[in-house]
């Protein structure tokens, strides 16, 4: 019992790894799209596309 009782408690411990991973993924995409557009504020003229 106690072989199975690990078994699946590594594949709900993946599951929560890959959950992770992917919300690390999404939380990095989230900060690049704020950098960027702050970069392009900073320059002004694209800025106003954004704003429209």
């Amino acid at each position: 019992m106690r072989g199975a009782i690990n078994l699946n408690h590594k594949s709900k411990d993946k599951k929560i790894q890959q959950q992770l991973m992917m919300k690390m993924k999404c939380m990095k995409k989230v900060l690049l799209n704020q950098v960027k557009i702050k970069n392009q504020k900073k320059k002004g003229s694209k800025s106003s596309i954004f704003k429209s």
